[in-house]
């Protein structure tokens, strides 16, 4: 699975549940609880979301409401993260415009 994929996980579950766990999502994609903080860590830092860790349940949350994510499809959920990314990476940053990333 992407990493596309774990971070529209991490959000459904953070809104659902309203916390998630590094181990859970590990398991659930098969992939050490080291990368799923990095993708934590995308999150937080790449697609500005409010996440805080809770250490004395070794979860995470959301500090505050997060409506990046609020589609009716998810599809455009990864969609949106993939443009994103490209658009951190140095060769799209010509085919990446502001414009564009406001649509997503």
């Amino acid at each position: 699975m992407s990493q596309t994929e774990r971070i529209a996980y991490l959000d459904r579950r953070l809104r659902e549940r309203g916390w998630v766990t590094a181990a859970e999502v590990a398991t659930a994609f098969e992939v050490s609880p080291r990368q799923v903080k990095r993708d934590i860590e995308y999150l937080r830092w790449r697609l500005d979301a409010p996440l805080a860790y809770d250490a004395a349940r070794h979860r995470y949350c959301y500090e505050k409401p997060y409506d990046r994510f609020q589609f009716a499809n998810e599809r455009r959920v990864l969609f949106s993260a993939l443009v994103k990314g490209w658009s951190a990476a140095a060769a799209s940053q010509n085919l990446v415009t502001p414009q564009i990333l406001a649509e997503v």
